[in-house]
């Protein structure tokens, strides 16, 4: 009962994140784990969340294989192994979809910006009049 309330305490941000994916309405997780697999990983998420981050300890060899399995120590034997291997998967593949490739005309260099904040030319001294036909200004 005290893991319990030790564990709500530290839920974070990531947690509920994550777990807000375990669903079944979820069309992408559907295409790694059956609806029958959600349901069993959405029941027990925050317990296996809290094995494998060390908040939970356990000293029962089953518990000790899983997270030796999930941290790629061991190959899946049971099929909770597997199902939690399935979510990894799919959850590495949200990952690499949602990274967007944008093209800031105003980012040059990886990331320096052309007119940083601050440095842009102002001031009584310079004529600002034709700037406004200069490509990279705006």
């Amino acid at each position: 009962m005290v893991e319990n309330k030790t564990i709500k305490i530290e839920e974070s941000y990531e947690y509920k994140e994550i777990k807000s994916f375990i669903s079944k309405d979820n069309q992408d997780l559907l295409k790694f784990i059956n609806k029958d697999e959600i349901d069993w990983l959405y029941k027990r998420f925050k317990f296996i969340n809290g094995l494998l981050m060390g908040r939970i300890k356990r000293e029962e060899k089953k518990y000790n294989q899983f997270v030796d399995t999930i941290q790629n120590k061991k190959v899946p034997k049971t099929e909770e192994e597997k199902i939690y291997l399935k979510f990894i998967n799919y959850y590495a593949y949200h990952i690499k979809k949602s990274k967007l490739e944008k093209t800031d005309p105003n980012i040059l260099y990886n990331g320096v910006e052309i007119y940083p904040a601050g440095s842009n030319p102002v001031g009584p001294g310079v004529d600002n009049a034709d700037r406004r036909y200069d490509n990279d200004y705006w």
